[in-house]
């Protein structure tokens, strides 16, 4: 049993339509590939939507020889997977940006497992509940964020739980530091 990852989810969708799009053009030419076809379909806007989410660049500007002429300008690879021959393009360039892809999000996995279990993450996120709430109201909480009364919420916040930490640490540790301090 793995750990409850959202990227892992689009993983498995990236290599699930890696290895459809694989035996469709391993399909010999004398075959029906009409199943095959219509999954890759189906998977085709999940697909586009995981790429676009990633940032890895799915758009080429494509220009044809002088000599053979007909469209030029940006070509969208993946919403032309059926037509890259077309284009006088190898389905290689699927496979590149699906390998790509999948490497931006076994990264992203990497980042999640380190940031699930980092506390400092948590409190960090504590901190920005507030503006998190801000923009679920409808206002703009990354504007309020970065101004200065954000940012000087964030340092007293940032400056309380630090010192809380250490608190606990300290008590952790054996030390309490009420018997320390005399008022």
């Amino acid at each position: 049993m793995r750990l409850y990852n959202p990227n892992n989810t689009k993983i498995d969708t990236l290599t699930e339509f890696r290895n459809i799009y694989y035996q469709y053009i391993n399909i010999p030419s004398d075959k029906s590939d009409m199943e095959i076809r219509k999954q890759l379909n189906i998977y085709l806007a999940e697909i586009k939507r995981i790429v676009h989410e990633s940032k890895v660049p799915y758009m080429i500007n494509y220009i044809p020889s002088p000599y053979a002429g007909g469209y030029s300008g940006p070509l969208d690879i993946i919403d032309n997977i059926f037509k890259l021959e077309d284009f006088h393009l190898d389905s290689e360039h699927i496979f590149d940006i699906i390998d790509r892809t999948i490497g931006v999000y076994k990264l992203r996995s990497k980042i999640y497992y380190r940031n699930l279990f980092n506390p400092l993450n948590w409190i960090g996120n504590l901190i920005r509940l507030p503006f998190i709430l801000i923009g679920f109201a409808g206002f703009n909480g990354i504007k309020l964020e970065k101004s200065w009364f954000g940012k000087f919420y964030k340092l007293v916040a940032s400056l309380l739980a630090t010192g809380w930490i250490i608190i606990q640490l300290l008590k952790f540790f054996g030390l309490n530091l009420a018997t320390y301090i005399h008022f």
